[in-house]
């Protein structure tokens, strides 16, 4: 096994070039890489199609925790608690970098993949 040095992925002896960036073991990146995409799955998540594509910004990683949590808001729903704002929280398994999407804008989108590839520039 050896280490990618962009992405830090762990990758087989047998692969000369990083399955998940295209960075070659010697650390060059090919600038034409696409990544593979299961055609496959029809029915793919929100949660599992922001872990599938998850890179952290901060440390690279490819690890991602995402859950969903609710807030009160400001005026009578925070008197009253009433948890009406929904953000969905995607965590870096390795550093812990977490963003927040709104859940109203993320439900607005027709397509989940022109929004994730607006995200991770995919």
């Amino acid at each position: 096994m050896w280490t990618c040095s962009k992405c830090r992925e762990s990758v087989e002896d047998s692969f000369q070039v990083c399955w998940s960036c295209g960075t070659s073991v010697d650390g060059v990146e090919d600038p034409n890489f696409k990544p593979e995409i299961d055609v496959g799955v029809q029915d793919t998540s929100l949660e599992d199609e922001f872990r599938s594509r998850f890179r952290c910004c901060k440390c690279r990683s490819t690890t991602a925790s995402v859950d969903w949590i609710a807030g009160t808001g400001t005026g009578p729903s925070r008197l009253l608690n009433w948890q009406i704002k929904q953000f969905l929280s995607v965590s870096c398994g390795h550093c812990g970098y977490t963003e927040f999407y709104n859940a109203d804008v993320l439900n607005e989108r027709s397509k989940i993949g022109d929004l994730l590839d607006l995200i991770y520039g995919r």
